[in-house]
């Protein structure tokens, strides 16, 4: 089989992540893989550095019909079994072009209020049933919308406290009991929410903690919250953009993950991985992999209060977020390996190959 992966994006966030880790994983098991995006898009990069082979494709605003014609010309020239196309954009153009090239189409959404832009005749691969319910509630039919949870490869634990403590010096945080945030800085990741909690919390509980941010902060919203919260002397490293985060994950010992809207964070995935304790807002997909108290702490979405209180738990109760960390670790084992992503993508993909055959 031969598929071509589309995604229009310059930076790098979940989906991107997403389509890099499944290419990868479709190769293992004999799924032939290329790529199609814009040039100086981080995806592109990856795909090229990772030895697929790339097209490019604009997709300038959703009335670009030169891409859909050279989209097209790129089908049928690379005889492709099909087309995945990935958000909203990639979808509207692949939905116009497999029109004159006759391929097969599967589109993944990966957020809650995802709808527009997709079309209601071809196969939908939703991360999470928060996504599928949100699809069939505007009148997707729900047997074209497959569920097939987020997937990642395996983070793994840390070896031991003292590899931690190193990777930490290495990475120049202090050793403290250490809290990560893996996003891109904006509203619905709920950065705000954090520094908010911070401020709430007494100086001596304050004092036993960091907080290590991950992530583009490019946006005047982020610039003014980084602002913020260096004002206020809030013990927050923000350490910008980073390709490959694995050491942070060992680095640190509990995930905040306080989005105000979310379908099945491939952070939230990565972090189980590696064993973390998790603290994150109830919202989306997120309570379809965490059970409060289980495998981590779940609070309500913007509920600052709450929040707060979670992270003074984790300073005064280190020990139950280590179990908490047990058990996201053996939820990862039971169900969000990338290789299980990749095998139930590819009946996805069957299915639409066969459907009116």
């Amino acid at each position: 089989m031969k598929v071509l992966h589309i995604l229009r994006s310059k930076g790098i966030g979940g989906a991107e992540k997403y389509v890099l880790n499944l290419a990868l994983a479709l190769k293992e098991i004999g799924v032939e893989s290329e790529f199609a995006g814009i040039k100086d898009g981080w995806l592109y990069r990856q795909m090229l550095n990772n030895g697929f082979k790339v097209h490019s494709l604009r997709m300038k605003g959703y009335f670009d019909l030169a891409s859909i014609f050279r989209l097209a010309r790129i089908l049928n020239d690379g005889q492709f079994n099909l087309v995945h196309a990935n958000l909203m954009r990639a979808s509207f153009y692949a939905k116009w072009a497999v029109k004159f090239a006759g391929t097969r189409l599967v589109m993944t959404a990966h957020s809650t209020n995802t709808h527009k832009r997709f079309s209601k005749k071809h196969q939908i691969i939703a991360v999470s049933n928060a996504v599928k319910d949100n699809l069939v509630a505007h009148g997707f039919d729900e047997d074209k919308v497959h569920v097939v949870l987020n997937g990642v490869p395996e983070v793994g634990r840390v070896e031991s406290i003292d590899v931690q403590r190193q990777l930490r010096r290495t990475l120049g945080a202090d050793d403290k009991l250490t809290f990560l945030m893996v996003a891109r800085v904006f509203k619905d990741k709920g950065h705000d929410l954090m520094v908010s909690a911070l401020e709430q919390l007494e100086a001596g509980k304050l004092a036993k903690l960091q907080v290590v941010v991950v992530g583009p902060a490019s946006t005047e919203w982020a610039q003014d919250l980084k602002n913020r919260s260096q004002k206020l002397g809030l013990p927050i490293r923000w350490v910008g953009q980073v390709d490959q985060p694995k050491n942070y994950y060992q680095a640190s010992d509990i995930l905040l993950l306080p989005s105000r809207r979310e379908a099945i964070s491939l952070t939230l995935l990565e972090a189980c991985s590696a064993g973390l304790g998790i603290i994150a807002s109830r919202t989306g997909g997120i309570p379809e992999v965490i059970k409060h108290c289980q495998n981590g702490f779940l609070f309500e979405s913007e509920n600052v209060s709450e929040l707060t209180l979670a992270i003074e738990q984790a300073v005064d109760f280190p020990d139950d977020f280590n179990l908490y960390g047990q058990g996201a670790l053996k939820t990862f084992s039971d169900g969000f390996s990338i290789q299980r992503n990749a095998q139930q993508t590819v009946l996805v993909y069957q299915g639409a190959c066969n459907e009116n055959a």
